[in-house]
C-alpha cells in the first residue's frame, strides 16, 4: 500500500473520530460512547492495513477503554476480543492471550456467548501454535470445537486448523482423519469451495509424504480440474496447488511436468513473499537434482542458502538445514562419478549437524514445524554412505572412525521427541518452558530499553536453567567416543556389533578388544527391513512350521552375523530397521532338526545383550553392584489378567534377599530406587503410538505410571529395572531417533540395567523364566548372563515340549545396558544375637545392683 493511500485512510478515519467525539452535546451519552469506541476500532483497522502496527494496537486499546467507561459488559467483551484479534495480527502473542483470557472471564457458557467463546479459544490456539506451544494449542482448538458442537455452530474451520496443527506436530494420521472428516461432513454445503480445495491439497500433501501415490492422485483430481479451467482467482492458492502438482509428479518420476509446475508456482508468488520463494526454489533444486541437472541444482541450492541466510540473519532457521542437506545431496551425486566431491559433500553434512546444534542451544526446535531429527537422520545416512565410500577408497582408522561417528549420530540425536518428552514430563520443566515463552512474548512487545534489557536478562536466566536440565543427556550423547575408546572399555570376552543405515544400504561394524571389522550387508536396506518384519511376525506366532522358521532365522543370521565371533558375550546396537529382531532366537547353524527344542539358537552359545547406542553403553560400563533387595510391583485382580503366578518366585527372592510387595502403598519410583536395587514390574502396559495419552504401566489400586513420569524421574543408585509387563519394548518409531518406549525412558532416568518384554508373553512360561533368572542372579551371576541362562534352562526343561520351545514363549525378553550383579548379603544374625545377649547382661546387672542397694537400705 502506497504512502498516499495510507495518509488518505488515516485522515478519513480521523474525521470519523472527530465526528463521533464532537457531535451533538445533547445526544445520549451511551450512543456517544458506542460511536466513539467504534470510531477508534475503525481507525485501528486502518492503521493495521497501513502497516502502522503500534498505532493500530494503541487505537484498539483506546476503543476498549471507551467501552469500559460506560458500555454494557457484552460490548466490553466484544472490544476485548477485538484487541485480542489486533494483538495476534501484529504478532503481540502475550497480549493476545491476555485479552482472550479476560474476554473468557466476562462470559459464561451459553448460546448467546458461544460464538465469542469459540473465537477466543481459536485465537489462543493460533497464538500457541505460532509460538510452538503445540499441546496448549491442541487444547484450545478442542475447547472451541466442543463449544461449537454443543451449540450447533459450524466448526469445519476449527477442524482444519487442528488438523494442520497435528500435521505440524508429526501426527499425519490424526491430521488425515480430521481432514477427511471435514470433506465428508454432513454440513458440506456450508463449506466454501475454496476451503474444500485447500483441505484436499493438504490431504494430497500427507499422502505424498506417506508415498501413497494412488490416494494422492485421487484427491488431486478436483484440484487439477480447477487449475486447468482457470477457475481459481486467488494467486496464492494457485501457487500452493501448483506446488502440490509438482510434488505429485516428482514422486511419479515425471520431472519435466514437476519442473513446469514448480515454475508456475514460483511465477504466482509476489516478490515480497521471500519465505515462500525460498521453499519453492528448494523444491525446484530437488527436481533438478532428480532429473540429473546437477550443476543447475547446485547453483540454485547455494543461491537459496545464501538468500535465506541474508534474509533471516540467523543460523537457527530450520530451513537452513533443508537447503544445506540439498547441497550435500548434489555433491553426493557428483561423487558417484568422481571421488573428489566426497569431501565437499561431507562439509555440508557436518554443516547440517552444526545448524541443528545451534537450534538446540537456542531451543529453536520447539517452535519449528520442521523435524530436526528427520533431517539429521537423512543427513547421517548420507554422511554414512559418503564415509563408507571414502573408507573403501582408503581404508584408514580415521575413515573407519568417521563411519562409526555417523552410525552413532543416527542413534544419539535425542532432539525432538526425547527432549519434548522430558520437558512435558516434569512440572518444573513445564513451568520453565512456559516462562521462557512468556518472556519472549513480552520482549516482542517491549518498547523502552530498560524493559527490553530486563526481559533479555530473564530469558537468559530461564534459558540457562532449562538447558542445564534438558540438555544434560544430549551433552552426554554429544561426546564423540572413538572405536579405540570402545575397545578399551569392552570386556576381554565381549564383542560389540553396531548396525548403521545408509540411504539404501545397511552396514555393520564389529568391535572387540583387538579387532574391528566393517561390512556392507549383502541385501538392500528395504529387503532386510522386509525380512526383519517377517521374522518378527514369525517369532510371535507359535503355530509357525519349524521348517519355515528355520529357513528364515538361519538366513537372517548369515546375513547379519556371518563372521566368526570369538567371544562369549555379544552386545548389539541395532538400527531402526532391525529393532524388532530378537537376536537370541536366530539359528546359528542350519540342521535337520524337526522341532524347536533342538534348534541351535544364538542364546545357547552366547550371552546376548542390547544397547541403545554404543556411546551410551560405553559410558555406562562400570563395576555395577546393586542391592539384592527387590521392590515387587505385581498387578492382581486386573481385567487383563491376574499375575498371581509371579508372586511365587518373587516371594522366594524376597525371602532370600529382602524386599517388599507394593500393593496398597503409594508408589514413587524415585524413592524406591534409593532403597531397593531391583524394581520388578509384573504388570500390564499400554503404549498407543497414535495417542500420547495412552502410554503407561499399570500399577496396583488402578494407578498408572506414565511414560512422562518415568522421563521426569531421577533414579538413584542406578537400579536394575525388570519390565515383566506385556509389550514394554513396544514404542513409537521416530525417524532419526529410533524407538521411543519405556526402556528408553528408564535408561535416560538413570537405570543401570533394564529387561524388557517385546511382545505379549505367556504368563506361566514367563514365571518359569524369571524364577530361574533370580536363581542365577542370587548366585551372583550378572544380570544379562542370568537372563540368557534362564532362557536356556527353560529350553532344557523336561516340562517344556516342542510347542512351548517356540521363541514366542521365551525370546521376547531383552537385556539393555551394562550388566550388574547383586551384593552379597551379609549375615547379621550373629551380630544381632551378640548385641541382644549384651543388652540382657547389662539389664541383669542393673537389676541386681538396684536390688542390692534396696536390701542395704532396709
Amino acid at each position: 500500500m502506497g504512502p498516499n493511500i495510507r495518509v488518505i485512510l488515516i485522515i478519513c478515519l480521523q474525521l470519523i473520530v472527530y465526528q463521533g467525539t464532537f457531535g451533538d452535546e445533547s445526544s445520549i451519552e451511551l450512543e456517544s460512547l458506542e460511536s466513539k469506541a467504534e470510531a477508534f476500532k475503525q481507525q485501528s483497522f486502518a492503521y493495521l492495513y497501513a502497516g502502522e502496527t503500534d498505532s493500530s494496537f494503541a487505537y484498539a486499546r483506546r476503543a476498549l477503554t471507551v467501552a469500559k467507561s460506560g458500555l454494557s459488559i457484552s460490548r466490553v467483551t466484544s472490544y476485548t476480543i477485538f484487541c485480542a484479534y489486533i494483538a495476534r495480527a501484529i504478532n503481540f502473542p502475550k497480549s493476545a492471550l491476555n485479552f482472550c483470557n479476560t474476554a473468557l472471564g466476562y462470559m459464561s457458557v451459553s448460546k448467546k456467548t458461544a460464538a465469542n467463546m469459540v473465537y477466543c479459544h481459536r485465537i489462543k490456539g493460533l497464538v500457541y501454535q505460532s509460538t510452538g506451544a503445540f499441546y496448549r494449542a491442541e487444547h484450545s482448538f478442542n475447547e472451541a470445537i466442543q463449544i461449537s458442537s454443543t451449540f450447533n455452530l459450524p466448526y469445519y474451520d476449527l477442524q482444519i486448523e487442528l488438523a494442520t496443527l497435528f500435521n505440524n506436530m508429526g501426527y499425519p494420521e490424526k491430521a488425515l482423519h480430521l481432514y477427511q472428516k471435514t470433506i465428508t461432513s454432513s454440513s458440506l454445503d456450508s463449506i466454501p469451495p475454496e476451503t474444500l480445495l485447500i483441505v484436499r491439497g493438504n490431504i494430497v500433501g500427507i499422502h505424498l509424504e506417506q508415498m501413497d501415490l494412488t490416494q494422492a492422485e485421487l484427491e488431486y483430481k478436483p484440484i487439477a480440474d480447477v487449475l486447468s479451467d482457470n477457475h481459481l482467482i486467488n494467486k496464492s492458492l494457485a501457487s500452493d496447488f501448483y506446488k502440490t502438482k509438482s510434488g505429485l509428479f516428482y514422486l511419479k518420476g515425471d520431472f519435466k511436468i514437476a519442473l513446469s509446475a514448480i515454475q508456475k508456482a514460483l511465477d504466482l508468488v509476489p516478490t515480497y513473499d521471500s519465505r515462500k520463494i525460498f521453499k519453492l526454489n528448494t523444491d525446484k533444486a530437488k527436481i533438478l537434482l532428480a532429473s540429473g541437472k546437477l550443476k543447475e541444482a547446485l547453483n540454485l541450492a547455494k543461491l537459496t542458502k545464501n538468500d535465506l541466510k541474508t534474509d533471516k540473519g540467523s543460523s537457527t532457521d530450520p530451513y537452513q538445514m533443508v537447503v544445506t542437506k540439498l547441497c550435500a545431496d548434489v555433491y553426493y551425486q557428483m561423487a558417484e562419478s568422481d571421488n573428489q566431491f566426497i569431501d565437499s559433500a561431507l562439509v555440508y553434512v557436518h554443516q547440517v549437524g552444526k545448524i541443528a546444534e545451534d537450534m538446540k542451544s537456542q531451543l529453536s526446535f520447539q517452535q519449528s514445524q520442521f523435524f530436526l531429527a528427520e533431517y539429521l537422520s537423512s543427513s547421517s545416512q548420507l554422511g554414512l554412505d559418503l564415509a563408507v565410500k571414502l573408507w573403501y577408497s582408503n581404508s584408514t582408522d580415521s575413515n573407519l572412525n568417521q563411519i562409526f561417528q555417523f552410525m552413532e549420530a543416527s542413534k544419539n540425536q535425542v532432539l525432538n521427541a526425547e527432549i519434548r518428552e522430558q520437558s512435558l514430563a516434569s512440572s518444573f520443566n513445564k513451568k520453565q518452558l512456559n516462562r521462557l515463552r512468556d518472556h519472549k512474548m513480552l520482549l516482542i512487545e517491549a518498547k523502552d530499553n530498560v524493559t527490553k534489557i530486563n526481559l533479555q536478562t530473564k530469558i537468559l536466566a530461564v534459558g540457562d536453567s532449562l538447558k542445564s536440565t534438558l540438555m544434560e543427556m544430549v551433552q552426554k550423547n554429544k561426546e564423540n567416543i572413538t572405536i579405540a575408546d570402545a575397545q578399551n572399555k569392552l570386556n576381554q570376552d565381549e564383542v560389540l556389533v553396531e548396525f548403521g543405515e545408509g540411504q539404501t544400504a545397511l552396514y555393520s561394524l564389529t568391535i572387540s578388544k583387538g579387532k574391528k571389522t566393517f561390512r556392507t550387508l549383502t541385501q538392500s536396506k528395504d529387503s532386510i527391513r522386509s525380512l526383519a518384519h517377517r521374522y518378527s511376525l514369525m517369532v510371535q506366532n507359535p503355530n509357525t512350521p519349524v521348517k519355515d522358521f528355520l529357513n528364515l532365522s538361519s538366513e537372517l543370521y548369515q546375513m547379519l552375523l556371518p563372521i566368526s565371533i570369538e567371544a562369549s558375550t555379544i552386545t548389539l546396537v541395532t538400527s531402526q530397521s532391525l529393532h524388532q529382531v530378537p537376536f537370541s532366537s536366530l539359528v546359528v547353524k542350519k540342521t535337520e532338526a524337526r522341532n524347536y527344542k533342538q534348534l541351535n539358537y544364538l542364546v545357547k552359545d552366547y550371552d546376548v545383550r542390547y544397547a541403545l547406542s554404543c556411546t551410551q553403553y560405553i559410558q555406562s560400563i562400570k563395576p555395577c553392584k546393586i542391592l539384592g533387595k527387590i521392590a515387587a510391583i505385581v498387578l492382581r485382580n486386573d481385567e487383563e489378567g491376574d499375575l498371581q503366578h509371579h508372586t511365587h518366585f518373587l516371594s522366594d527372592h524376597i525371602s532370600a534377599n529382602g524386599g517388599f510387595f507394593f500393593q496398597n502403598d503409594p508408589i514413587s519410583i524415585a524413592d524406591i530406587s534409593t532403597t531397593y536395587g531391583i524394581i520388578h514390574f509384573s504388570s500390564h502396559s499400554v503404549y498407543e503410538t497414535k495417542n500420547d495419552t495412552f502410554r503407561y504401566i499399570k500399577l496396583p489400586n488402578k494407578k498408572e505410571l506414565s511414560l512422562e513420569e518415568i522421563y521426569a524421574t531421577h533414579l538413584e543408585n542406578h537400579p536394575l529395572i525388570v519390565l515383566n509387563s506385556c509389550e514394554t519394548g513396544k514404542g513409537k518409531i521416530v525417524t532419526g531417533e529410533g524407538i521411543l518406549n519405556f526402556t528408553r525412558a528408564f535408561s535416560h532416568s538413570g537405570a543401570g540395567s533394564i529387561i524388557e518384554a517385546s511382545w505379549k508373553v505367556n504368563v506361566q512360561t514367563t514365571s518359569q523364566i524369571f524364577n530361574q533368572f533370580y536363581v542365577h542372579l542370587n548366585n551372583h551371576k550378572n544380570s544379562s548372563s542370568s537372563l540368557n541362562r534362564a532362557m536356556t534352562d527353560y529350553l532344557k526343561s523336561d516340562e517344556v515340549d516342542n510347542h512351548l520351545s517356540h521363541p514366542y514363549y521365551w525370546a521376547g525378553f531383552k537385556h539393555f545396558g551394562s550388566s550388574c550383579t547383586t551384593e552379597e548379603r551379609k549375615d547379621r544374625g550373629g551380630l544381632y544375637f551378640t548385641i541382644l545377649a549384651l543388652i540382657s547382661v547389662i539389664i541383669g546387672l542393673a537389676y541386681f545392683t538396684i536390688k542390692k542397694k534396696q536390701s542395704g537400705l532396709v
